[in-house]
C-alpha cells in the first residue's frame, strides 16, 4: 500500500510536466507552453537551462504562436541574474541574427541586449549595439524589415548619446531618424528642445518648419503650438513679421 501511495504522489508531482509535455506534442512552438514548462522547472538550476536550451532549439520564430523573443530575452536574463554575463551577451547575440516574424521583436531584442549592459554599468557596449541595430541590413522575410526603420531602437540609441553629453552624434542621430522619416511628434519634440537647451535656436525652429511637412491633422496640432510658442518666448517685440506669418 506504501509503494503505492507513493506512485501515487510522484505522478501527482508529475502531473504538470505530463500536461506540459502534451501541449507542447500539439504544438512545439507554442512559446507560452515553453515559458510554462520552464517555470515548473524553476526549482532546478540545471533543469532550467536545459528547458531554455530546448525551447530555443525547438521554435521556430516565423511560425512560433506567441513571441519567441520572449524565450531568448528571459533565457539570458536568467544567466544576468546568476551574474554570468558573457553567457548572457552570448544569448543576445545568437537571437539578434534570427529572423523574427515581426521587426518589433529584433528590435525588443535588441533594446533587451542594450539594456543589460546599461545595468551592468557598460553604457560603451550598450551604444555600440543600438549602433549596430539602427544600421542593421534588413532580413529576407515577409514580414520582417530593417531596424533602420524602427523607431524604437532609435530612441533608445538617442537616449543613451545625449545621456552621454555627446552632442554631434545625437544631433546626427536625431537628423537620421528625420531623414528616414520614421519620427513620431515626440521625436520632433525632443530633438527641438534638445537643440534650444544647447542654444541652437534657429536650427530648432529649423527642425519645426520640418516637422510641419511631416505629419497630418492632428497629430501636427501640437508642433504647431508649441513651436509658436517657442517663438513667441524668443523673439517677442523683435521680428513680429515672422511671428504674424507663423500664425497665418
Amino acid at each position: 500500500m506504501e509503494a503505492k501511495f507513493e506512485r501515487l504522489e510522484a505522478l501527482i508531482e508529475r502531473r504538470p510536466f505530463l500536461l506540459s509535455n502534451i501541449v507542447l506534442r500539439q504544438n512545439p512552438n507554442n512559446v507560452y507552453e515553453w515559458l510554462n514548462r520552464i517555470k515548473l522547472c524553476e526549482h532546478d538550476t540545471y533543469l532550467v537551462i536545459k528547458t531554455f536550451t530546448e525551447a530555443i532549439k525547438t521554435i521556430d520564430p516565423l511560425i512560433a504562436f506567441g513571441k519567441c523573443s520572449k524565450v531568448w530575452i528571459k533565457f539570458a536574463k536568467f544567466y544576468e541574474s546568476h551574474k554570468e554575463i558573457s553567457n548572457a551577451n552570448l544569448i543576445f547575440h545568437k537571437a539578434s541574427t534570427l529572423r523574427f516574424k515581426t521587426l518589433e521583436e529584433l528590435s525588443t531584442v535588441y533594446c533587451s541586449w542594450a539594456e543589460l549592459h546599461i545595468r551592468n554599468n557598460n553604457i560603451e557596449s550598450a551604444i555600440q549595439i543600438l549602433k549596430h541595430a539602427c544600421n542593421k541590413p534588413a532580413k529576407k522575410s515577409a514580414e520582417s524589415g530593417s531596424l533602420m526603420y524602427n523607431i524604437n531602437s532609435w530612441s533608445l540609441y538617442i537616449d543613451l548619446l545625449e545621456s552621454q553629453g555627446e552632442f554631434e552624434k545625437t544631433k546626427t542621430a536625431y537628423e537620421r531618424v528625420m531623414t528616414l522619416k520614421i519620427a513620431t511628434p515626440g521625436t520632433v519634440l525632443n530633438f527641438a528642445d534638445f537643440l534650444q537647451r544647447n542654444r541652437f535656436y534657429e536650427e530648432s525652429f529649423r527642425v519645426y518648419e520640418r516637422a510641419v511637412l511631416l505629419f497630418d491633422w492632428p497629430r501636427v496640432y501640437e508642433i504647431w503650438i508649441i513651436y509658436i510658442s517657442k517663438m513667441v518666448e524668443k523673439y517677442a517685440g523683435t521680428k513680429l513679421e515672422r511671428i504674424r506669418h507663423l500664425f497665418e
